[in-house]
């Protein structure tokens, strides 16, 4: 088999031989090719991949360019790639991000379009330009960018994204540590607006930690886990199982440092209330074992896990109304109770918007008919929704009130009194009502608990 070399000529042999080994039904699949034929096939079929992603940078630069989809689909380009081709939100923005990241250095979009440089490394180089100084001669750019097109052939991303002071050395020897110098003053600028923290949970029984620190907070936090981790480390050697290595440290370090804050007392009040963990199950089923016990942001614990939760925290029943709350205030209240936040928290478990991520606690409720409009504060006539899709939602004050306004967004509740949402027109020209999709992968039982 010849290796393809450049460009869209790759697809017709690769797809021949692709077609003839895997999907005639009766062939014998990839059994019958060599060793470096398959080798070959490979890199054929990586250097394709990279031509396909570059296609669509080019259509997704364009899109974003004209912003397309605001008017054929009433959506950011993100979304419409999150909705209509089925990727993650994070994936959806960061190929948009990527698109017209590679788009600002043409000869660096030609260079992925035919597959010399791969769409990660693609990421990998613009990144790198892109913290070369504004005032850089157009020569001078072109001369950096072929520079690193020709590292490429040679370095992985993650070597091309240190590889900024052979740049310099190469197109600016004279300037390099003024230039440097600038460019650690911009990224402790970015750490400063990137620093964050996010828990996330991964639905199958995990949470993910995920966040960004300047260098001073880094080195600081690895110093105080490594003292604890270390520790653990060097006396987990004489047991008769080890751990495999140290990230189950490093946890474990972290757990030790919150758990001896919250024996201690000093987290602040969070809402009103100390910092709590609410379980969602029948007190029987606590009493008795039996069964899975849910957790508000939607994961599941065993019964031994729950009484241990149960020791110090406070459970909220499942069925709300067998404690005589009062779910629904009328008119009377425009603004929602702790009570019937609960409701909701239990009920929709975050943004009721189908595809987004956000949780209950950075979440508004959002009146389904205005209060201004005559909507009452009820249960029935609330949902949760972030911030940014509350603003979608939520009519302007000054028109009138239209539940089944065409030309925007809306959201009832349905038959069954989960939340969902009508598209307008533009998006989707029968309207169609859409699911936030945890209503119906969620493993929480809805009926007892919910239902009046």
């Amino acid at each position: 088999m010849e290796n393809p070399t450049t460009g869209l000529e790759a697809i017709p042999a690769l797809g021949t031989v692709l077609s003839n080994a895997l999907v005639a039904p009766e062939g014998p699949g990839l059994s019958l090719v060599t060793n470096k034929s398959l080798a070959e096939l490979a890199t054929a079929a990586d250097r394709l991949v990279s031509i396909v992603e570059a296609a669509r940078a080019a259509v997704v630069r364009e899109l974003e360019i004209r912003d397309a989809t605001q008017e054929v689909a009433s959506c950011s380009v993100a979304e419409w790639l999150r909705r209509e081709h089925s990727h993650t939100v994070q994936r959806a923005r960061s190929i948009v991000k990527e698109a017209v990241r590679i788009g600002a250095f043409p000869e660096l979009a030609a260079a992925h379009a035919t597959g010399d440089v791969s769409t990660a490394q693609a990421v990998a180089i613009a990144k790198t330009l892109a913290e070369l100084p504004d005032d850089l001669a157009t020569a001078e750019l072109a001369a950096a960018t072929a520079t690193m097109i020709g590292f490429a052939a040679e370095h992985d991303p993650a070597d091309l994204s240190r590889l900024g002071w052979r740049l310099l050395e190469n197109v600016a020897p004279d300037r390099v540590e003024e230039i440097l110098g600038e460019q650690l003053a911009r990224e402790e600028r970015r750490a400063a607006a990137q620093r964050g923290l996010k828990l996330i949970p991964d639905h199958h029984g995990s949470w993910i930690l995920r966040g960004s620190f300047d260098a001073a907070e880094g080195e600081e936090l690895s110093a105080i886990l490594s003292a604890y981790s270390e520790s653990a480390w060097k006396k987990a050697l004489d047991d008769p199982c080890p751990p495999k290595d140290k990230s189950h440290l490093l946890a474990d370090a972290l757990m030790t440092i919150v758990r001896a804050h919250q024996a201690r007392g000093e987290a602040p009040l969070h809402g009103g209330d100390r910092p709590r963990v609410n379980l969602i199950l029948p007190l029987g089923a606590l009493i008795s074992g039996l069964g899975e016990m849910a957790l508000t942001g939607g994961s599941f614990v065993g019964a031994d896990e729950a009484r241990r939760l149960a020791c110090d925290c406070d459970l909220i029943p499942a069925v709300l109304d067998d404690l005589g709350v009062p779910l629904d205030v009328g008119r009377e209240k425009r603004l929602v109770t702790p009570e019937i936040r609960a409701a909701l928290v239990l009920r929709d478990r975050g943004c009721a918007f189908p595809g987004c991520d956000r949780p209950p606690e950075v979440c508004e409720a959002h009146h389904i008919i205005p209060w201004w409009a005559g909507g009452p504060t009820s249960r029935d006539n609330l949902v949760l929704l972030c911030p940014h899709h509350h603003r979608r939602i939520e009519p302007g004050r000054g028109q009138t009130w239209d539940a089944d306004n065409p030309h925007r967004w809306a959201i009832r509740l349905g038959a069954d009194r989960l939340p969902e949402v009508i598209p307008p027109t533009g998006w989707d020209p029968r309207r169609r009502p859409r699911r936030h999709t945890r209503y119906t992968t969620s493993r929480i039982t809805r009926s007892t608990p919910l239902r009046r």
